[in-house]
Order: structure tokens, then sequence, then C-alpha cells
């Protein structure tokens, strides 16, 4: 989605005034970001993930305010990855991320079917990458218990 479709999706609801400066803001702030992707929290209100090299912002509306909440690293966060167990292919549906810093220690809900074909592909090697550093390098990191 690019950064106007992603700011009006996600001011939908503000008010004009507010939208309109904020609207402006993320125009302007996203495009420096690799990947920028609508979630939910666990109240149901809209944030944005966006991830660049090395960090991962997270943008989360209320009302008139803004929470702006900076990852440097995801140290402690989970990702659970969820797939349609109906279809054999278990095709993936979504994903859940959780970090310790979070406001309140919510959740951020984020749905295949909300994103472009690039970021579909492109965001579950970002998020492995981002929570264990060393797939980044190319190295082989056991997912479970070794034989």
């Amino acid at each position: 989605m690019n950064p106007s479709q992603l700011a009006a999706e996600f001011l939908h609801d503000a008010p004009k005034t507010y939208a309109i400066w904020m609207r402006d803001w993320l125009i302007e702030e996203l495009p420096s970001f690799d990947r920028a992707v609508l979630a939910r929290c666990d109240d149901d209100s809209l944030a944005i993930l966006a991830i660049r090299e090395g960090t991962m912002n997270v943008f989360r509306r209320h009302g008139e305010a803004l929470d702006m909440a900076d990852w440097g690293e995801l140290r402690g966060a989970g990702l659970t990855t969820h797939r349609n167990a109906v279809d054999g292919s278990l095709p993936l549906t979504g994903y859940t991320l959780w970090h310790p810093v979070f406001p309140r220690g919510g959740t951020l809900r984020i749905d295949i079917g909300d994103l472009d074909d690039e970021d579909r592909e492109q965001l579950p090697g970002e998020l492995e990458r981002f929570l264990d550093p060393r797939r980044a390098e190319g190295a082989w990191v056991p997912t479970g218990p070794l034989p």
C-alpha cells in the first residue's frame, strides 16, 4: 500500500484538522521505511507497523493522540503465525506480534488479506529476520529441539 493509501485508511475517522496534519506527516515519513503495513490492536484500533533496517516503529492512534513506539530490537517479542487449518495447504492468514514495550502490553494483528502482493511476499522474512538477527546473516537457526 502506498503512503497516501496507508495514511487515508489509518486516519479515515479522525477529526478533520488532525487528519490533515497527520496525513501530511505520514506521507512524508513513511517512504523512509522499507515496509509499512496496517495492523490492528487489541481494542481493534488501527496501527501502522513500519520497518526499516535495524528498527521497527509502531504508530497507534487514540482519538487525537498518537502513540509512537520505536522497537530497536525485538528481544522478548513474540510472533504468532496464523494459518487456515481447513485448507490442506495451510495457507498463511495473518500474524500476531507482541512486544513487552508496546503500550499496555498489547498485541498487533496483521491480516494477510490487508496486504498487497509485495508486502505479502516480503513481510514474513522481514519479521523473522527482525526477531532473530542471525537469520539476516544467513546462519542456520534451529526452530525446534535437535534430534
